[in-house]
């Protein structure tokens, strides 16, 4: 093999690899790129429990006996979540804007059926209770 077949051939496969790599970063973005999260508005809606006065929650304002707060659907393990910086729970019969909180799953009722197409309810962790307070959405 001359010089000039020798530096030809590698070229080819020079570019046989680069083109290898950029088609497994093509598909590798593909596979695991992050579908980004729903709306806010996708968890608009007022959720009652028992327990306490209404949550409602609408444009990433969520609201419950008169305070306000805000939040941010993102995706969890389970299906969407609320994000609420400011945390939040249940104590004493009332939502409070407090505590480390800060994630709150929605669900169908149950863990085993995610919400990841309709919010059904929302999940809030009980303050010195460690209850799950289930709020259903009207």
């Amino acid at each position: 093999m001359g010089d000039g077949e020798y530096v030809a051939a590698r070229m080819r496969l020079i570019v046989f690899v680069m083109i290898m790599v950029a088609m497994a970063g093509g598909v590798t973005h593909v596979i695991f790129w992050p579908s980004p999260p729903p709306p806010q508005s996708w968890a608009d809606g007022t959720y009652d429990n028992p327990c306490c006065a209404p949550l409602i929650l609408h444009g990433g304002i969520i609201t419950a006996e008169g305070r306000t707060t805000r939040y941010r659907v993102e995706r969890g393990k389970r299906g969407y979540l609320i994000d609420v910086p400011a945390g939040i729970g249940v104590r004493q019969g009332r939502v409070v804007f407090e505590g480390t909180f800060v994630f709150n799953q929605f669900n169908r009722n149950s863990e085993l059926e995610p919400a990841v197409h309709e919010a059904k309810a929302l999940h809030i962790s009980g303050l010195g209770d460690d209850l799950d307070y289930v709020f259903a959405k009207r």
